[in-house]
Protein backbone atom coordinates (compact mmCIF):
# COMPACT_ATOMS: atom_id res chain seq x y z
CA UNK A 1 0.00 0.00 0.00
CA UNK A 2 3.04 2.34 0.98
CA UNK A 3 5.14 1.69 -2.36
CA UNK A 4 1.60 2.40 -4.89
CA UNK A 5 0.49 5.57 -3.15
CA UNK A 6 4.56 6.70 -3.29
CA UNK A 7 4.82 5.86 -7.22
CA UNK A 8 1.41 6.17 -8.08
CA UNK A 9 0.20 8.89 -6.55
CA UNK A 10 3.30 10.93 -6.25
CA UNK A 11 1.65 14.05 -7.83
CA UNK A 12 1.98 18.14 -7.48
CA UNK A 13 -0.49 19.17 -4.82
CA UNK A 14 -1.90 15.39 -3.17
CA UNK A 15 -1.00 14.57 0.40
CA UNK A 16 -1.33 11.55 2.37
CA UNK A 17 -2.47 11.37 6.03
CA UNK A 18 -0.96 8.01 7.45
CA UNK A 19 -2.85 7.12 11.02
CA UNK A 20 -0.81 4.14 12.29
CA UNK A 21 0.52 2.36 15.28
CA UNK A 22 4.24 2.56 13.89
CA UNK A 23 5.39 0.14 16.07
CA UNK A 24 2.92 -2.27 14.69
CA UNK A 25 3.72 -0.67 10.58
CA UNK A 26 7.54 -1.75 11.20
CA UNK A 27 6.47 -5.29 12.72
CA UNK A 28 5.17 -5.63 9.11
CA UNK A 29 7.45 -4.54 6.69
CA UNK A 30 10.50 -7.21 8.82
CA UNK A 31 7.10 -10.10 8.38
CA UNK A 32 7.47 -8.80 4.76
CA UNK A 33 11.11 -7.70 3.86
CA UNK A 34 12.64 -10.24 6.65
CA UNK A 35 14.35 -8.71 9.91
CA UNK A 36 17.75 -8.11 8.03
CA UNK A 37 15.93 -4.91 6.78
CA UNK A 38 16.18 -1.85 8.62
CA UNK A 39 12.18 -1.06 9.06
CA UNK A 40 12.46 3.13 10.24
CA UNK A 41 14.91 3.31 6.83
CA UNK A 42 12.31 1.82 4.60
CA UNK A 43 9.54 3.56 6.12
CA UNK A 44 11.79 7.24 5.74
CA UNK A 45 11.00 6.82 2.32
CA UNK A 46 7.45 7.19 2.23
CA UNK A 47 7.18 9.27 5.66
CA UNK A 48 7.57 12.83 5.29
CA UNK A 49 6.92 14.15 8.67
CA UNK A 50 6.02 12.05 12.10
CA UNK A 51 3.33 13.67 14.70
CA UNK A 52 2.40 11.53 17.77
CA UNK A 53 -0.27 11.63 19.81
CA UNK A 54 0.59 12.83 23.00
CA UNK A 55 0.12 10.08 26.13
CA UNK A 56 -0.72 13.17 28.50
CA UNK A 57 -3.38 15.67 28.25
CA UNK A 58 -3.78 18.75 30.40
CA UNK A 59 -7.00 18.70 32.39
CA UNK A 60 -9.31 21.86 33.25
CA UNK A 61 -6.84 22.14 36.43
CA UNK A 62 -3.79 22.78 34.52
CA UNK A 63 -2.13 19.81 35.34
CA UNK A 64 -1.46 16.50 33.18
CA UNK A 65 -3.06 13.38 33.25
CA UNK A 66 -2.47 10.41 31.54
CA UNK A 67 -4.65 10.45 27.89
CA UNK A 68 -5.92 6.62 28.50
CA UNK A 69 -7.26 7.82 31.82
CA UNK A 70 -8.82 10.85 30.91
CA UNK A 71 -10.76 8.96 27.68
CA UNK A 72 -11.91 6.47 30.26
CA UNK A 73 -13.48 8.98 32.44
CA UNK A 74 -14.97 10.84 29.58
CA UNK A 75 -16.25 7.59 28.18
CA UNK A 76 -17.76 6.43 31.57
CA UNK A 77 -18.93 10.14 32.41
CA UNK A 78 -21.06 10.64 28.96
CA UNK A 79 -22.37 6.88 28.83
CA UNK A 80 -26.40 7.00 29.30
CA UNK A 81 -25.70 3.74 30.70
CA UNK A 82 -22.93 4.44 33.08
CA UNK A 83 -22.65 7.86 34.08
CA UNK A 84 -24.88 7.21 37.03
CA UNK A 85 -22.86 4.67 38.57
CA UNK A 86 -20.24 7.11 39.04
CA UNK A 87 -17.31 5.09 37.93
CA UNK A 88 -15.21 7.94 37.13
CA UNK A 89 -15.13 9.17 40.93
CA UNK A 90 -12.51 7.74 43.68
CA UNK A 91 -11.94 5.40 44.56
CA UNK A 92 -13.66 3.36 41.60
CA UNK A 93 -11.70 5.04 39.15
CA UNK A 94 -8.32 4.03 41.48
CA UNK A 95 -7.82 0.64 40.14
CA UNK A 96 -8.53 1.38 36.89
CA UNK A 97 -5.80 4.26 36.26
CA UNK A 98 -3.22 1.55 38.36
CA UNK A 99 -4.04 -0.49 35.18
CA UNK A 100 -4.31 1.89 32.51
CA UNK A 101 -0.72 3.77 33.56
CA UNK A 102 1.18 -0.06 34.77
CA UNK A 103 0.18 -1.74 31.23
CA UNK A 104 -0.12 1.26 29.06
CA UNK A 105 -3.22 0.59 27.38
CA UNK A 106 -4.17 2.86 24.22
CA UNK A 107 -7.14 4.67 23.63
CA UNK A 108 -8.51 1.44 22.08
CA UNK A 109 -7.80 -0.65 24.50
CA UNK A 110 -9.53 1.34 27.32
CA UNK A 111 -12.83 1.93 24.86
CA UNK A 112 -12.86 -2.13 24.90
CA UNK A 113 -12.86 -2.20 28.85
CA UNK A 114 -15.61 0.21 29.36
CA UNK A 115 -17.92 -1.91 26.52
CA UNK A 116 -17.42 -4.88 28.34
CA UNK A 117 -18.42 -2.70 31.75
CA UNK A 118 -21.69 -1.40 29.45
CA UNK A 119 -21.78 -5.43 29.03
CA UNK A 120 -21.88 -6.42 32.60
CA UNK A 121 -24.00 -3.96 33.34
CA UNK A 122 -26.45 -4.65 30.63
CA UNK A 123 -26.79 -8.40 31.82
CA UNK A 124 -26.72 -8.14 35.59
CA UNK A 125 -29.29 -5.14 35.75
CA UNK A 126 -26.00 -3.14 37.31
CA UNK A 127 -24.92 -6.14 39.70
CA UNK A 128 -21.82 -5.00 42.06
CA UNK A 129 -21.48 -1.52 40.16
CA UNK A 130 -24.84 -0.73 41.28
CA UNK A 131 -24.77 2.70 43.38
CA UNK A 132 -25.46 1.69 46.39
CA UNK A 133 -23.24 -1.75 46.32
CA UNK A 134 -20.53 -1.72 49.02
CA UNK A 135 -16.98 -0.79 47.79
CA UNK A 136 -14.96 -3.56 47.85
CA UNK A 137 -17.33 -5.47 45.67
CA UNK A 138 -17.51 -2.74 43.29
CA UNK A 139 -13.57 -2.99 42.86
CA UNK A 140 -13.07 -6.51 42.70
CA UNK A 141 -15.98 -5.86 39.50
CA UNK A 142 -14.23 -3.35 37.44
CA UNK A 143 -11.12 -5.42 38.45
CA UNK A 144 -12.11 -8.29 36.86
CA UNK A 145 -13.62 -6.96 34.25
CA UNK A 146 -10.74 -5.05 32.72
CA UNK A 147 -8.12 -8.21 33.61
CA UNK A 148 -10.78 -9.79 31.13
CA UNK A 149 -9.87 -7.79 28.86
CA UNK A 150 -6.42 -6.78 28.62
CA UNK A 151 -5.05 -10.01 29.97
CA UNK A 152 -7.79 -13.49 29.06
CA UNK A 153 -5.09 -15.86 29.94
CA UNK A 154 -4.99 -14.59 33.77
CA UNK A 155 -9.37 -14.17 33.90
CA UNK A 156 -9.12 -17.80 32.89
CA UNK A 157 -6.69 -19.28 35.51
CA UNK A 158 -9.26 -16.92 38.00
CA UNK A 159 -12.16 -18.96 36.85
CA UNK A 160 -10.04 -22.41 37.43
CA UNK A 161 -8.65 -21.05 40.89
CA UNK A 162 -5.30 -21.78 39.15
CA UNK A 163 -3.98 -18.28 39.44
CA UNK A 164 -0.49 -17.19 39.24
CA UNK A 165 0.23 -14.66 42.24
CA UNK A 166 3.17 -13.22 40.04
CA UNK A 167 1.08 -12.72 36.80
CA UNK A 168 -1.48 -10.95 38.43
CA UNK A 169 1.31 -9.02 40.67
CA UNK A 170 2.45 -7.75 37.40
CA UNK A 171 -0.91 -6.45 35.82
CA UNK A 172 -1.03 -4.28 38.82
CA UNK A 173 2.62 -3.47 38.97
CA UNK A 174 3.36 -5.01 42.61
CA UNK A 175 6.56 -7.70 42.89
CA UNK A 176 6.11 -7.94 46.30
CA UNK A 177 3.98 -6.25 49.69
CA UNK A 178 6.00 -3.10 51.32
CA UNK A 179 6.08 -3.14 55.18
CA UNK A 180 3.32 -1.05 56.08
CA UNK A 181 4.25 -0.80 60.40
CA UNK A 182 3.90 3.07 59.79
CA UNK A 183 0.15 2.95 58.72
CA UNK A 184 -2.18 1.38 56.79
CA UNK A 185 -1.47 -0.59 53.22
CA UNK A 186 -1.34 0.92 50.20
CA UNK A 187 -4.60 0.72 48.09
CA UNK A 188 -2.84 -1.18 44.76
CA UNK A 189 -0.85 -3.71 47.40
CA UNK A 190 -4.31 -4.16 49.19
CA UNK A 191 -5.94 -5.39 46.32
CA UNK A 192 -3.02 -7.98 45.39
CA UNK A 193 -3.06 -9.28 48.86
CA UNK A 194 -7.30 -9.63 48.65
CA UNK A 195 -6.51 -11.82 45.12
CA UNK A 196 -3.32 -13.14 45.39
CA UNK A 197 -3.84 -14.79 48.89
CA UNK A 198 -6.10 -16.91 47.13
CA UNK A 199 -3.44 -18.11 44.03
CA UNK A 200 -2.54 -21.03 43.06
CA UNK A 201 1.07 -20.34 42.93
CA UNK A 202 3.46 -17.86 44.42
CA UNK A 203 1.67 -16.21 46.62
CA UNK A 204 4.04 -16.09 49.36
CA UNK A 205 5.22 -12.53 48.48
CA UNK A 206 2.07 -11.19 48.76
CA UNK A 207 1.39 -12.40 51.89
CA UNK A 208 2.34 -9.77 54.99
CA UNK A 209 4.31 -10.57 57.81
CA UNK A 210 2.99 -12.52 61.01
CA UNK A 211 3.09 -9.11 62.99
CA UNK A 212 1.36 -6.99 60.19
CA UNK A 213 -1.75 -9.33 59.34
CA UNK A 214 -4.32 -7.60 61.74
CA UNK A 215 -3.41 -4.15 59.85
CA UNK A 216 -3.86 -5.95 56.24
CA UNK A 217 -7.30 -7.15 58.28
CA UNK A 218 -8.26 -4.03 59.75
CA UNK A 219 -8.24 -2.29 56.32
CA UNK A 220 -10.23 -5.51 54.27
CA UNK A 221 -13.43 -4.45 56.90
CA UNK A 222 -13.25 -1.30 55.82
CA UNK A 223 -13.27 -1.65 52.18
CA UNK A 224 -15.71 -4.16 52.77
CA UNK A 225 -17.28 -2.70 55.44
CA UNK A 226 -17.96 -5.86 57.13
CA UNK A 227 -19.35 -7.49 54.07
CA UNK A 228 -16.37 -9.89 53.63
CA UNK A 229 -16.12 -11.05 56.93
CA UNK A 230 -20.10 -11.30 57.17
CA UNK A 231 -21.09 -13.67 54.95
CA UNK A 232 -17.77 -15.26 54.12
CA UNK A 233 -17.24 -14.20 50.51
CA UNK A 234 -13.51 -13.85 48.55
CA UNK A 235 -12.33 -11.44 46.07
CA UNK A 236 -11.57 -14.29 43.67
CA UNK A 237 -15.52 -15.48 43.85
CA UNK A 238 -16.07 -11.91 43.07
CA UNK A 239 -14.02 -11.69 39.88
CA UNK A 240 -15.01 -14.93 39.21
CA UNK A 241 -18.82 -13.90 39.51
CA UNK A 242 -18.38 -10.49 36.65
CA UNK A 243 -15.88 -12.76 34.79
CA UNK A 244 -18.75 -15.47 34.03
CA UNK A 245 -21.40 -12.88 33.51
CA UNK A 246 -19.55 -10.80 30.50
CA UNK A 247 -18.43 -14.26 28.88
CA UNK A 248 -21.94 -14.43 28.45
CA UNK A 249 -22.27 -12.34 26.04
Amino acid sequence: MLEIIKHTFDVEGVSFLLITNTQQLKASVNHCYGHAVDAQRYLDKFVKFTVALPETVDTNGHRESVAAIEHYKNLVRNNPLLKELKLFECPSIRTIETLITVNSLSLREVETVVRHIEIYVTLTRQGHLASNKIIGYKIMTLLAIAVYCIAPDVSKSILSRKLDANKFGQLMGISKLSSCQAGRPEETELICYLINREAFINKEGYLPPEDEVKVWQESIRGYFQGGLTRDGVHCSSICAEAIQAIRMC
